[in-house]
């Protein structure tokens, strides 16, 4: 099982199902949100706060939700068991992934960047890969999404330089090489967010492309 689901945070900008939401988050996170400037930081956290448990409700899967936080500060859900999920959010998106083995997501907005950044966090084959290609942006925000997943899916976050293990684009796909672990990685790109890359990175491909908008409105 993989499957995405995402939140329009820009929905909480109606300020009755931002309160109706807010009220569903413990009050650890409801202080943090109250706390956070400007709104749309008050929407992703709320949406980060209210997407597991929607997500896991449209999969079927319902009860009581506990999390406990790995060394690296990954989040695992401890109940309801054999449920793997990763969040991520940028700009007006909020995405989750839902596996049955360990899972990372990555959602990136699309902004102007200065592509000598490559040259700090890419590996040379990769940098050269962008300065080449016709649009350096985009295949810039590509490779990011697919370094970030693949580090949130092996639960090092950012504790491994992201020029440590290469991104390289075949004809059979996406691999992922430079360590053991990378072999049983594989990605799954989503076009589905114009203005936005989307990436996932798990032990199987996303049975198809598409990412299921989840309603906050009243209904749920």
């Amino acid at each position: 099982m993989l499957k995405l689901f995402a939140i329009d945070n820009t929905q909480f900008s109606d300020a009755v199902i931002f309160e109706n939401k807010l009220s569903d988050v413990d009050e650890i996170r409801r202080t943090k949100i109250e706390a956070l400037i400007p709104a749309e930081k008050k929407y992703a956290s709320l949406a980060a706060g209210i997407i597991l448990p929607l997500a896991l409700k449209e999969c079927g899967v319902e009860g009581a939700v506990k999390i406990e936080y790995e060394p690296h500060g990954k989040p695992r859900l401890v109940r309801p068991q054999g449920v793997f999920f990763n969040i991520s959010h940028s700009g007006k998106w909020t995405v989750i992934a839902l596996s049955d083995s360990e899972v990372g997501v990555d959602v990136q907005q699309i902004r102007p960047v200065d592509l000598r950044v490559a040259a700090r966090f890419f590996t040379d084959s990769e940098r050269e890969l962008i300065e080449n290609c016709g649009d350096g942006e985009k295949l810039f925000y590509r490779i990011w999404t697919i370094k970030e997943a693949y580090l949130k899916a092996s639960g090092e976050g950012l504790n491994r330089p992201l020029n440590s293990f290469e991104v390289k684009f075949t004809g059979g796909g996406v691999k992922i090489e430079g360590g053991e672990e990378a072999v049983n990685r594989l990605v799954s790109e989503f076009d589905c967010f114009t203005g936005y890359n989307l990436a996932c990175v798990a032990g199987e491909y996303a049975a198809d492309s598409t990412v299921e908008i989840l309603s906050v409105g009243d209904g749920i």
